[in-house]
């Protein structure tokens, strides 16, 4: 059953931001928010929108979520799933990023668990097990930024 938490999703673009990060644009009808058809197992449905660089020498898919922390292995197995929903709506597009509080680290996720987002033939994970996102008393990543192995030469450093 479906926690009666309601979150709201949005891409917001700031005008005082570097030129850089103004280049990108997300087109009219390149959102949605994952509709699930089958089953119950996203909590929180994830909101995708495709960013198009203005040079149009770049693009990709942007997913973004909060994962229920007491089902996150449960929902992480549905993210291929979602991935996949949004490659078809947006012509094969394989560049994907996932980011959001995931909660993936701590008492909500084995980090060990052997599930296809941990594949490092598919997916890269940009901030590791180590780092802290939380801003609570614990030491703990839960937010993640995860993407297909086709954008890793697009980003450099770490998180």
């Amino acid at each position: 059953m479906k926690n009666f938490v309601n979150d709201s999703t949005c891409f917001l673009r700031g005008f005082q931001r570097p030129k850089a990060v103004l280049n990108w644009t997300i087109r009219p009808g390149n959102s949605y928010t994952y509709e699930e058809t089958n089953g119950d197992a996203i909590h929180r449905e994830p909101f995708i929108a495709q960013f198009y660089s203005k040079q149009g020498n770049f693009d990709f898919v942007l997913i973004t979520s909060h994962l229920d922390p007491d089902d996150v292995e449960q929902e992480l197995l549905v993210f291929p799933k979602i991935m996949a929903d949004a490659k078809s709506r947006f012509n094969g597009e394989t560049d994907v990023m996932i980011l959001g509080d995931l909660n993936a680290d701590c008492g909500y996720f084995n980090e060990e668990l052997d599930i296809e987002l941990r594949d490092p033939e598919k997916y890269k994970w940009l901030i590791s097990n180590q780092m802290d996102t939380n801003v609570a008393g614990k030491s703990c990543a839960c937010d993640r930024i995860i993407i297909t192995n086709s954008m890793d030469g697009r980003f450099t450093g770490e998180a």
